[in-house]
């Protein structure tokens, strides 16, 4: 990742000017039915775009799906994704085994 990755912040830091592809694929548990999750992508601190991992969950039930989004950068931009409930109150986890989930950025342009 050219040292942009920072593991200990989650950010990302755009070596050089493009449009870059940012892609997560994730088994996520939940709490509650009838909930779901938006992943916010964050430039510079500000909200840029948002998907929603958006499937019917049941109770304490495991959803995985991939979602991807595309991020116009200058050189230096901090990019950060962000995960957050939206629905009936649940909380929701990554499965972290390093199996199932994944985080990708790649330049495109």
């Amino acid at each position: 990742n050219y040292g942009a990755y920072d593991t200990s912040t989650g950010q990302y830091t755009a070596p050089q000017r493009g449009l870059y592809c940012m892609t997560v694929s994730a088994n996520l548990g939940f709490t509650n039915q009838g909930s779901w999750v938006s992943i916010w992508a964050y430039i510079n601190g500000a909200s840029y775009q948002r998907a929603y991992l958006n499937q019917s969950i049941q109770n304490g039930g495991w959803v995985y799906q991939t979602i991807q989004m595309f991020v116009p950068c200058e050189k230096g931009d901090v990019i950060d994704l962000r995960g957050q409930t939206t629905g009936t109150g649940a909380q929701f986890w990554y499965d972290d085994d390093g199996k199932y989930t994944a985080f990708a950025i790649h330049m495109v342009t």
